[in-house]
């Protein structure tokens, strides 16, 4: 499996420096502050949001991409993970665990995938609970992605890919 991890930087530089040498992928792990925060009532009004473009990226790269953002409903503000396979949102992962100004999300998202097999995806440190263990365990996923927003997380790096063996 080919992941590629790109770590923080503006989107523009994304798109300029990186983007035109990716090919292979796999799996493309964006960190969070590259793409802008998504609110939803505008991104329905548009044709050309954050997630139209994400969307646009995985499917023209033909990979899954995890994109680390933050996203606005009404008015509560959540530390999410949007989940893409090859032009489609598979699902946007809310971090659980959380302090303010931040909302908590509701429930841990297992994903079934051709290459990858059953993978979880878990935002900062929602890995680190004994609940999210033993869902991940439960249903036996084989890998979790796990993005940390390094301007308010504690953790020392930005994402973390783990076997399931590690739980």
């Amino acid at each position: 499996m080919n992941i590629k991890f790109i770590p923080s930087m503006p989107y523009e530089n994304f798109v300029i420096n990186i983007l035109p040498k990716l090919s292979g992928v796999d799996v493309l792990v964006l960190a969070f502050g590259i793409v802008d925060e998504v609110i939803y009532e505008k991104e329905h009004q548009t044709q050309h949001g954050v997630l139209r473009e994400l969307s646009l990226l995985s499917r023209n790269l033909e990979c899954v991409v995890l994109a680390g953002i933050v996203t606005h409903l009404g008015n509560k503000k959540y530390r999410s993970i949007v989940v893409l396979d090859e032009g489609k949102i598979l699902g946007i992962v809310d971090q659980i665990f959380v302090l303010s100004p931040f909302s908590a999300g509701k429930e841990i998202s297992i994903f079934e995938h051709e290459k990858l097999g059953r993978f979880g995806v878990a935002v900062d440190d929602d890995v680190a609970s004994s609940e999210v263990q033993k869902l991940f365990e439960k249903y036996a996923v084989d890998v979790v992605f796990n993005l940390h927003d390094k301007t308010t997380s504690k953790s020392e790096t930005a994402y973390r890919v783990m076997s399931y063996n590690r739980f």
